[in-house]
Order: structure tokens, then sequence, then C-alpha cells
């Protein structure tokens, strides 16, 4: 709506009717005075009209513009002198804003119609020529209207600035969730990288008890062996004592045949004691080359026993090879993935930061467009005097209304992507905290197998201990039992220290012979499965 030229009718007769009831006795010096300061009331009462009549229950939001311009409606370049001598002031209004994107909104051109209005009124007024007090006081009211405008315009801007502010924000956090895509990603492999390593950790105790147990095995045998060789050397030694003792008894046997031979078997007891004998050197050279024959076996079965001890010694020596390399290789894959643990924890730490960081940007956001939508609230009243807007602009508003709501639920909506980045980073750090647990119980089962490995290890040696106390104790006893022999051979006559000694012979032999058996019992039970070890 355009104002009206100043020579119309209309116009002429409202000036009439003001000054007849203003001044009703005003002389022809006066008039053209209050002709002027007529004029500028009717004008300033058109405008207000203007503004006024369109839609006084219209209620503008000005703070949920987006970045299309409507938010700027005058430029802060308004050059208006306070005071100015001339007659006819020039003043400049720029009500430029940016065409490209404010051409076809309505509420953009309601402004640039007010703009136009404004300088229309302000090019009458310059030419009416009016005193420098009417002057001023309509400076002030264009001033004061010029200034709401302007602090309007600049707090459209700064809602606009916000709002790119918001939306930055708002792509940022597509970027986040971007970001806890490639954690959840992580998070994955690093689930695998865990079920690999507790894997790794389980083939190496195995591993590790798998060499335990050949080491023990090891050992046993070692033990064995040397008792097979101790007890070959005696059973050499014993066998060296019997063909000496053989050789004296067929002497001694020659001797008597002789003499019998001479005295002619004088006595049937003496005859009944060569029998005893013949029948004895019969039972004792069997015996002498059953011995031979055990021997012989024993000393097969410590060739054997060494073959299988060099064979297990270097398999045990490839196997523990093998292990220690592969051993080697699992600490340094539990190494490769604790470091990727360590690095994940800090990508996701730094992750935390940023996220916290754009939620408070966020929240001051909100706060600050709190306290503009009160401001503005506020500012409806003297809005609406000097704005007002069309069907069009409501509707418009309801729509930037709606697109704030949504844009508030995308808000809503990354805050809960948020939260939920914040669980799974929880779930990733109380997962971090189990793999170091579990690390933590390896390594603690590890020691306790070592401690284990050296308990086993000093038993070990107290067995070994007590089996060398009994073997001293039982050499002790042979050589007492020896010198009782020796003792008791003196006291004897000839045959009968003869017969003393064979039964003597027997006895030896028949010891001998248990300790043979037992000691072939052992080796077979040796030759078995393995004894547990305590």
């Amino acid at each position: 709506m355009e104002l009206e030229p100043l020579g119309e009718c209309a116009v002429q007769e409202e000036e009439k009717t003001l000054l007849a009831v203003l001044l009703p006795d005003a002389g022809d010096d006066t008039m053209e005075e209050f002709e002027v300061e007529s004029y500028c009331l009717v004008s300033k009462s058109v405008m207000e009209s203007v503004l006024s009549s369109e839609d006084d229950d219209h209620e503008l939001d000005f703070y949920s513009f987006e970045d299309d311009g409507t938010g700027s409606f005058i430029d802060s370049s308004i050059l208006l002198p306070a005071t100015s001598p001339s007659p006819a002031p020039v003043v400049t209004l720029d009500a430029t804003t940016d065409t490209g994107k404010d051409e076809n909104h309505p509420l953009t051109d309601h402004h640039t119609a007010l703009e136009r209005k404004l300088d229309t009124l302000i090019a009458d007024i310059a030419s009416l020529g009016l005193p420098n007090a009417h002057t001023e006081r309509l400076q002030r009211e264009l001033d004061a209207q010029t200034r709401l405008l302007t602090t309007e315009r600049a707090r459209g801007a700064k809602l606009e600035v916000d709002l790119q502010e918001a939306r930055a924000t708002v792509s940022a956090l597509h970027g986040l969730d971007d970001k806890l895509a490639v954690l959840l990603a992580d998070k994955s492999e690093l689930a695998d990288a865990c079920a690999v390593a507790s894997h790794l950790t389980e083939e190496k105790r195995v591993l590790e008890a798998k060499v335990a147990i050949l080491d023990e095995r090891i050992r046993s045998l070692e033990t064995d062996l040397e008792a097979a060789q101790r007890q070959n050397a005696r059973v050499a030694e014993e066998k060296c004592s019997l063909e000496e003792k053989l050789v004296t008894m067929n002497e001694h046997t020659k001797m008597l045949e002789k003499s019998l031979d001479v005295e002619q078997m004088k006595s049937r007891g003496a005859l009944t004691l060569a029998g005893k004998r013949d029948e004895k050197l019969r039972e004792f050279g069997e015996r002498i080359t059953t011995l031979g024959t055990t021997n012989n076996n024993l000393i097969t079965e410590v060739a054997k026993l060494k073959t299988e001890l060099h064979e297990a010694r270097i398999g045990a020596a490839r196997e523990e090879g093998t292990h220690l390399s592969f051993l080697k290789r699992c600490d340094e894959h539990i190494q490769a993935i604790t470091t990727q643990l360590n690095s994940k924890s800090a990508a996701l730490g730094v992750s935390e930061t940023g996220l916290r960081e754009k939620d408070s940007r966020i929240t001051e956001l909100n706060r600050l467009l709190g306290v503009e939508k009160t401001r503005v609230i506020t500012r409806d009243v003297e809005l609406n005097k000097l704005n007002a807007a069309s069907t069009q602009d409501k509707e418009t508003i309801q729509s930037l209304r709606h697109r704030e709501a949504e844009q508030n639920a995308g808000v809503t909506s990354l805050r809960a992507d948020l939260e939920r980045a914040r669980a799974s980073l929880s779930q990733s750090e109380q997962a971090k905290s189990a793999i170091e647990t579990k690390l933590g119980n390896l390594e603690r089962k590890y020691a306790r197998m070592k401690q284990e490995k050296e308990a086993v290890t000093r038993s070990l040696e107290s067995e070994r201990a007590k089996r060398q106390d009994s073997e001293e104790r039982r050499r002790t006893a042979d050589e007492r039992h020896g010198q009782k022999v020796a003792s008791l051979r003196g006291q004897i006559t000839a045959l009968e220290a003869t017969r003393g000694e064979l039964k003597t012979a027997n006895d030896q032999q028949k010891r001998k012979i248990r300790g043979l058996k037992q000691s072939l019992r052992s080796l077979e039970d040796q030759q078995g499965p393995p004894r547990q070890r305590v």
C-alpha cells in the first residue's frame, strides 16, 4: 500500500478539518507552520494505519527463520543526522538485503515495501522544508524506529549465525555417527582378536602342560636308566664273583673226588653228602646259566632303553623348540593385541571428549535460543506495531516452526545416538578390563605352574636322597651279614664249611634272583603308562 500524494483531495480535506479543529482563530501568518505540522501528523497517522491495519492479531517469530535472509529488515548503515541546520536534511536509507535469497519471500517483500514507504515519507518531509525543531523531532522518531529495525535485524543475523552453528553441529554429529560405525567395526575386530588371544592362551597352557609331562617323563627315564646301569654293574660283579666261586668249587670238587677215590666212599653219609653236593652243583650251574641269560636280557633292555631315551630326548628337544617358537609368536600376537587395545582406548577417549564438547555446545545453543526467544516474545508488541504479515507469512512461519520441530527432533535423536555411543564405549572399556583380567589370570596360572614344577622337582630330589640312604643302609646290612658268615665259616668243619658256603651262595643267588625279578618288574612297569607324580 503506497502513500497518497500531497495534492490529492482526501489529504487536503483532512488537513483542513484538522486545522479548523486545532486552530480556529489562527491568522494567515501562522497557517503555514501549522499546515506543515498537521501534514506531519497526518503522514504519521497514515503510516501507523498502514502498519496496524493489515493483521493486528498476527505474531511474528523472528527467531526461527532459516538462512534465507528473512531475519534481516533494515541495514545498520542508515545515516540520519541528529541535528541539521539546513531546512531540507538529507536522509539515506539503505534497505538492501540479499535479494538473491529474499526475492520470493513475502515477508521480505513486506519489509521492502515498508522501507520504500519510509523513503517516500523522508523525501516528503525533506521537500516541506520544516524548521529545525520539527525536523529534529521527526528525525528522533525516525531514528527510534530505525534503531528498532536495526536491533531486530542484528538479532535476526545472530539467530542465523546460531542456526548455522547448529547445522554445523548436526553435520559434525553425523560425522560422529560415521566414526561410531567405524568404532563398532573396530569393536567387532577387537572381539575377534580377544577370541583369538584366548584361544592362543589356551593352546599355550596345553602346550606348557605337555612340555611339563615330557620333562617329567624324560627325568623318569633318566632315573630308570641310571638304576638299570647300576643294577647291570652289580649283576656283572656278581657274575664275576660267581664264576670265581665256581672255579674254586670245581677245584675243591676235584680234590674231594680224589679223596673219595682213595678212601672209596668209607661211609654212607659221605656218599649222601657227595650226591647232595653234585645236585647242588647242578642247580648252581643251572642258576648261573639263568643269571647269564637274564643278564643278557637286561643288557638288551638297557640298550633299548638308551635308544628310546635318545629318541625321546631328540623328540622332546624338537617339540620344545616348536613349542617355544609358538609361545613366542603367541606372546608377540598378545602384545600386538594389547597395543591395538591401547590405541582403540585412546581413540575412544578422544571421541568421547569430542562428543562431550558437542553436547555442551548444543546445550549452550539451546540456552541462547531460549534467551532470544524470551527477548523476542517481550518485543512482540512493539514489532506488531511496526510490522504486520499476511496469511501467507503466517503459513510460512508455521512451516518454519515445523522445520524447527524437526530440527529439535533431529537433535533429540542425535543425543540418543550420543548416549548409545557412550554405552558402546563403556561396553568396550568393560571388554578391555575383562581381557586384562584374563591376561592377569593367565600370568598368575603360569606362575603357579612354575611353583608347582619347582615343588615337584624338590620332591623328586628328596626321593632320590631317600633312595640313596636306603641303598647305604642295605650295603651296611650286607657287609654285616658277610662278616657273620665269615665268622661262622671259621667255626665249622671243612665239609660243613663247604656246605655253609654253598648254602650262603644259594641264599645270595636267591636274593639276587629276587632283586633281578623286582628290577625286571619295575622296568616293565616303567615301560607301561607313566606314573602320576605329585
